[in-house]
């Protein structure tokens, strides 16, 4: 038995011993003597079942709990090992003599035991989250770890321990210096800070934080951080983060003797104006720049802490209790971060953090810099954005989950803060112990290219080259990157014994992975596809404009006829920078730039699929027209209406259409609206036309409002009639023109008209869920994970299709509307409308995909990431969620009316289209060999609202889409049909889906074309 072995099973006869002096405690004696035998053969890792059975019974015991703060806070309670360990004052004077061993017993693991200090740590990390000081560095730039496990390595992330922190801490009095302490292993929440995560932190280490000592009166308590020697190479930078509010700033070299650094002067840092120029200053032998990042408080935040402040009671704007996105309402209701030009004041509870950058010598003659560095600094005191969020509209048998640091879990109720002691505390993430005989097998490879591993077999590390070609949000990073797959393959159970497990084979085509990547960072410079001599210099004819820094791309391809559902590529940009500490990928995930996988779930504000949505409305629609229990006045008119043989003097009364004016020079209708009966029809007025508050309306354009008829020509759609050339507008001509009216109203109709019960969801949503996938959301309105009875539901679609694995981070988001139920549509007609156009309902690329896979296929399709059995017709040998039934229950009806839908979507691309533009010449793409439709797709342009970063203001953004799918033709390069879905954030001006997801869309098909001929 080695001596690493022989310490873990010293520990753990020791915690057994512990754990079964209570005659309380005989499940866990029987269950931990098991595994004596098996100890001999693991590798205690600091995450253990141990931690989590003491956890508990300290909890139930009551020597764990938690209280609230007088600011919103949420404390946690642990035990004075000091003050208690001889003490049972905590014990009811009635206990028994039972009770009284147990609680003794509990006490000493608590106090005595290595998972009992682990526990004891964590609770004062979460406690110190308010008041915190905190700094790392990246010292050591190069791919190694400098600490003792040699199992580690840094060459595509940091992983914790690898490259350890060296800073001291001192409280500063008047006249004196005292060491402080660091908190073991605790870090600044990563979702207040993530502003901090970027590519110029590579190679960072891990955090050293402490909580605030109490403030003298008058004077909040001064700390003196101290960085032990620092080499800083010719030409190269050495990053300094500190959390905190910065006071001074101290340089000096490593071998200056102590006389000399007394007279060493400090850079005083002005609150005020904290920041230098990027060339940096003088400070002592080095050339130092000073970056200031701060966060505004949450509007509910500053509501909590007024009525704490002035003792009242808690009160919300109705748009913030309907969970209402920020684009629909003011802008100080946003509460996103930004950086900031000077400090905020001191008493301002939010975000604050410095970079501090240490500048390498240039030119000849440059030289290596051996630094001393200290940084005079106070603490920072915030509400940490768990914390700031509002759950007092949750449903009152849900949880709000709070999570502060790495393990422990709160699950609140909704009115938490007025409850004492309400939250259930529990230690979460908990992988257990690994197993070393045998070592851990980690085979994972992609289709096309079984041979080639995605990570190191040994580690489970992500290989370099699959990191390069965007794996790392697919897979995870490794074992350490909690609910990733290499986090499930690492602590899945299996016997000693037991055979190794066959490889992970995912359906990601290498070939089109890389594609699709090329494609998205090409168009990023500006490389717009292949072009002749002649051409290079002019703006390309299809419209390509490259993509700006501040914006992100996402391309999703599905298979959707021989392998449906099967994801055959997912890319996306920016790609995340390589070497960042593993804290930086969660705050990068916290803040929607991560490795969660936007791709699949709704992590950010401007997941609103647009126009997309609109063949969900479509679908809803035909399904109303033959459906049996929807109202027969509405049943009569709506298959008129789709097929486009209603006048349109007769869909102005179905769909209460109007003429209408705005302010001058307002876009979007965010001036109230004024009904003008002599003008032509472009709007729906809400609540109707005698109120008018908002009115709906179709693009806004140079020339103002577009009208609702647009009976453009030439078209595809089929014709209504055999009446000649008579004007028609219906469903194939609202989609090619991509009409809000038309879509607004209908779901406005299906909404009022529908058979339903109040709390039942919207038919919208029934509806884009059945052609994507119907697991429950993710996060209800309010932005919160669903719960009940304090049990979280599972949470999205599993990618793998697995019983075995289903990692966290591969649970795909279902859509979700702004509407839960008809009870709120009642309330909120404004949003109904929205909703039928796709700008009231969140949605990832790969459920759009999905949905027009199964539009394509004309059968259901569900996404898998992993290569699943399969009948010889494609569906799967073990369907989910009703695979490969038809789209409706009645699909012979819906047959006619889905063959106008489909057509719309064939027009789109045509030359009336709302992206002709982009397919201008594109025929090969568009049709088949005998002329029959080949590509069918939908634009889209969402409105949303955020942050600008150069101005710090909050601006008016588009979220830019294409969805659609095109056909396989035998013989061809692309002989199966292929579902995507491209996404592009941060669009201004004039950008449309058209304008830019489109062109992209194109050269990635033109551009497989060619390969797949080479």
């Amino acid at each position: 038995m080695t001596s690493s072995t022989a310490r873990s099973a010293a520990v753990l006869t020791l915690v057994l011993t512990l754990l079964c002096a209570a005659g309380g405690l005989l499940y866990y004696r029987a269950q931990l003597f098991a595994n004596v035998n098996w100890d001999r053969g693991v590798f205690i890792e600091d995450e253990t079942r141990l931690d989590s059975s003491i956890f508990n019974i300290a909890r139930d015991r009551g020597l764990i709990g938690s209280r609230n703060g007088a600011a919103g806070e949420l404390f946690l309670d642990g035990p004075d090992c000091e003050g208690q360990i001889l003490s049972d004052d905590a014990l009811k004077p009635a206990a028994s003599a039972q009770e009284l061993r147990d609680h003794r017993t509990t006490l000493r693991l608590l106090c005595g035991s290595p998972q009992g200090e682990e526990i004891r740590h964590e609770i004062e990390a979460w406690n110190a989250v308010y008041d915190l000081l905190a700094v790392r560095d990246n010292r050591y730039q190069d791919d190694g770890c400098q600490s003792k496990r040699g199992d580690l390595k840094a060459h595509v992330f940091v992983p914790r321990d690898c490259k350890p922190n060296l800073w001291k801490a001192e409280r500063i009095f008047a006249d004196s210096r005292v060491a402080a302490s660091w908190i073991p292993g605790a870090e600044p929440p990563p979702d207040d800070f993530s502003k901090i995560a970027d590519e110029k932190s590579a190679y960072a280490g891990d955090w050293a934080m402490l909580k605030s000592a109490e403030a003298d009166p008058g004077n909040k308590p001064l700390y003196r951080l101290h960085s032990e020697k620092i080499d800083v190479p010719p030409n190269k930078e050495v990053m300094i983060d500190l959390v905190g509010r910065l006071r001074g700033v101290r340089v000096y070299g490593a071998g200056l003797a102590e006389p000399e650094i007394a007279k060493v002067r400090t850079h005083t840092v002005d609150p005020a104006k904290p920041e230098t120029s990027d060339a940096g200053i003088a400070i002592g032998p080095a050339r130092v720049a000073i970056y200031i990042l701060c966060g505004e408080e949450s509007a509910f935040e500053a509501r909590l802490r007024r009525s704490r402040a002035q003792q009242e009671p808690l009160t919300l704007p109705a748009a913030a209790r309907r969970g209402a996105k920020p684009d629909q309402y003011d802008d100080d209701e946003t509460g996103d971060e930004e950086e900031c030009e000077a400090e905020p004041a001191a008493a301002s509870r939010i975000p604050i953090s410095y970079q501090i950058v240490l500048k390498g010598q240039t030119g000849r003659g440059a030289r290596l810099q051996e630094l001393i560095v200290e940084l005079d600094a106070e603490s920072v005191q915030i509400l940490p954005a768990e914390l700031r969020r509002d759950y007092s509209e949750n449903a009152p048998d849900s949880r709000a989950n709070i999570r502060l640091t790495r393990h422990i879990r709160a699950r609140c109720p909704p009115s938490f803060r007025n409850m004492p002691g309400a939250c259930e505390l529990s230690w979460e993430r908990v992988p257990g112990a690994r197993r070393a005989l045998p070592p851990p097998q980690f085979d994972v490879v992609a289709d096309g290219a079984p041979g080639t591993a995605l990570v190191d077999k040994q580690s489970g590390f992500i290989t370099s080259q699959a990191f390069d070609e965007g794996f790392g949000s697919i897979i995870g990073l490794g074992p350490q990157d909690w609910g990733s797959l290499m986090f499930s393959l690492a602590h899945r159970s299996s016997a000693p014994s037991a055979a190794p497990a066959a490889p992970v084979e995912l359906t990601i085509d290498r070939r089109l992975q890389a594609l699709t990547r090329d494609v998205i960072e090409a168009r990023v410079k500006g490389n717009c596809g292949e072009t002749s001599k002649k051409q290079r210099g002019r703006r390309p004819k299809n419209g390509c404009r490259p993509l700006g820094g501040n914006q992100t791309a996402t391309l999703v391809v599905l298979d959707a006829e021989k392998s449906p559902g099967d994801i055959k590529a997912i890319s996306t940009w920016p790609r995340l920078p390589k070497n960042l500490h593993m804290w930086d990928l969660e705050a990068l995930e916290s803040d929607g730039m991560g490795t969660a996988g936007a791709a699949w779930r709704l992590v950010a504000p401007d997941q609103r699929p647009g126009s997309t949505f609109k063949a969900v409305t479509a679908m809803a629609a035909i399904d109303a027209a033959i459906h049996p229990s929807i109202a027969p006045a509405l049943r009569d008119k709506l298959s008129p209406l789709l097929k486009g043989q209603l006048s349109q003097t007769e869909q102005k009364s179905l769909l209460r259409l109007s003429s209408a004016t705005w302010s001058p020079g307002v876009r979007k209708g965010t001036k109230k609206c004024v009904i003008d009966a002599n003008g032509p029809l472009n709007a729906i007025a809400v609540p109707n036309e005698q109120n008018p508050q908002w009115c709906a309306h179709n693009f806004w354009g140079q020339r103002g409002v577009s009208a609702y008829w647009q009976a453009v020509a030439p078209t595809t759609c089929p014709r209504a009639s055999s009446s000649g050339n008579a004007p028609q507008f219906g469903m194939c001509e609202a989609l090619m023109v991509s009409s809000n009216l038309f879509f607004g109203g209908v779901a406005e109709r299906l909404t009022r008209s529908a058979v339903h019960a109040e709390s039942d969801p919207l038919a919208l949503e029934k509806m884009a869920r059945q052609l994507s996938f119907n697991h429950q959301p993710c996060r209800d309105a309010a932005g919160n994970v669903i719960s009940k009875d304090g049990s979280p539901l599972p949470c999205g679609f599993n990618l793998l299709r697995s019983t075995e694995l289903h990692p966290q981070k591969l649970r795909a988001s279902p859509i979700r509307l702004d509407l839960r139920t008809y009870q709120d549509a009642a309330a909120d007609l404004q949003t109904v409308l929205r909703t039928g156009w796709g700008d009231g309902a969140d949605a990832t690329p790969l459920a759009m995909a999905s949905i027009y896979a199964s539009l394509g296929r004309r059968l259901l399709v569900r996404p898998t990431l992993r290569q699943i059995s399969r009948r010889p017709d494609g569906c799967p040998t073990e369907p989910e969620q009703n695979e490969c039934e038809p789209l409706l229950s009645d699909w012979n009806s819906a047959s006619p009316l889905f063959e106008s839908l489909r057509m719309g979507l064939h027009a789109v691309s045509g030359p009336s289209g709302s992206a002709r533009g982009a397919f201008v010449g594109a025929d090969a793409l568009r049709l088949m060999p005998d002329g029959k439709p080949r590509l069918f797709v939908k634009t889209g342009t969402a409105t949303y609202r955020a942050v600008n970063d150069d101005t710090g203001k909050v601006a008016t953004y588009f979220t830019l889409w294409l969805a659609g799918w095109i056909e396989g033709v035998e013989g061809t390069p692309i002989n199966n049909r292929l579902a995507f879905a491209c996404v592009v954030t941060r669009g201004t001006g004039n950008d449309t889906g058209g304008g830019i997801c489109a062109p992209l869309v194109r050269q990635f098909l033109e551009t497989l074309n060619r390969k797949a001929q080479k």
